[in-house]
């Protein structure tokens, strides 16, 4: 399950690591075993947890490691100098998730900033592996680093399976279930948010109005994000029907909608296929996307599926504020993609 968890956010190449690389690994939350478990839940297993130092240690013994985890700058000139690789443990601790666990900003701590800045002048690849509860903004740090790895507080395991990602044992495959913001200022910052008639939605590229004169509009990392090791090919999705009789989809009618996808890297990965849905007209204002289904499969190299959804009056309706279920008839617009971005797209007509 903890592999399943690690979404990689950036990567230029740099990951993954060689087995034998040598690399200096940065932050007082190196050893922090509590990461693992999160707020919502009990220390009574922390005697059986590996911190990530433990598991690196542990996992990968030919490593050249080096740790950093001071809370003083001034030793580090002499202690990064000559390293070929930076890696940093960053985020929060569990105490501030949870329950009455409100900050003002969503960004980093100052401390942990302020490392990044200093081991970012001697022009090392640089490599984050963000543990976290909640969504942090990361539009300050984000260009210092060559790859991003959002690791939560990813459960017992959580440790090993981040060292494993970072050696390629493990290919990320992962997906943000929330929206990273780049600023604080953005939240809430959510991909559902309603349709307008101002053509301001600033979430999705492209809006001709903007929301903010200070910041983009758009998020760091949107809805349904995440990288992997290999790359992935989409194919136009396609419908068995473009129309169906409002009577028949109320009495179990349905569509289908099928898409290719093709692993077109050098190796294996898992794919998190998804299909979004957009009512276009309704009494109520609709999202201007809702996730309505996903497929996460594992694909060999060159290896191509066709993935298959089945659209009926449960993904297609909506509660009027009558708290009433309702089907109307009109027009929906239906995506086939790798997240919220989605541009593979079909139309599809419920009628009278």
């Amino acid at each position: 399950i903890a592999d399943e968890c690690v979404t990689l956010l950036k990567n230029n190449g740099v990951l993954p690591l060689a087995k034998d690389a040598e690399f200096t690994v940065y932050g007082s939350l190196i050893d922090d075993k509590g990461l693992n478990l999160g707020y919502w839940s009990t220390n009574a297993s922390l005697d059986r947890i590996d911190d990530f130092q433990a598991a690196l240690s542990k996992d990968y013994p030919d490593a050249k490691v080096r740790y950093y985890t001071s809370a003083y700058l001034d030793p580090l000139v002499e202690y990064t100098r000559g390293t070929k690789c930076a890696v940093f443990v960053l985020g929060q601790n569990p105490l501030m998730d949870g329950e009455n666990s409100n900050v003002t900003s969503m960004e980093l701590s100052d401390d942990q900033k302020a490392l990044i800045a200093s081991v970012a002048r001697f022009r090392v690849p640089m490599i984050a592996i963000i543990r976290a509860g909640r969504p942090l903004a990361l539009e300050s740090i984000e260009p210092y680093f060559d790859a991003i790895i959002y690791g939560w507080h990813n459960g017992t395991q959580g440790s090993h399976s981040l060292t494993a990602a970072l050696f390629g044992d493990v290919n990320p495959s992962g997906r943000l279930p929330i929206t990273i913001p780049r600023v604080t200022g953005q939240e809430p910052i959510y991909y559902n948010q309603t349709s307008s008639c101002r053509d301001n939605e600033g979430y999705y590229p492209g809006n001709r109005i903007g929301n903010y004169r200070n910041a983009l509009d758009t998020p760091m990392y949107p809805f349904g994000y995440g990288l992997s090791y290999t790359t992935f090919e989409y194919g136009e999705p396609t419908v068995d029907r473009a129309e169906i009789p409002y009577d028949e989809i109320m009495n179990g009618g349905a569509f289908t909608v099928r898409a290719k996808v093709k692993n077109t890297g050098e190796r294996e990965g898992r794919e998190v296929v998804q299909l979004y849905v957009h009512d276009c007209v309704a009494k109520l204002t609709r999202p201007i996307r809702e996730l309505k289904g996903f497929d996460k499969q594992t694909y060999a190299p060159g290896e191509e599926k066709e993935i298959v959804f089945t659209l009926t009056k449960d993904e297609l309706g909506f509660w009027d504020d009558e708290k009433t279920y309702v089907v109307e008839p009109g027009k929906f617009k239906v995506w086939v993609g790798p997240d919220c971005y989605a541009k593979n797209m079909i139309e599809i007509t419920i009628t009278k």
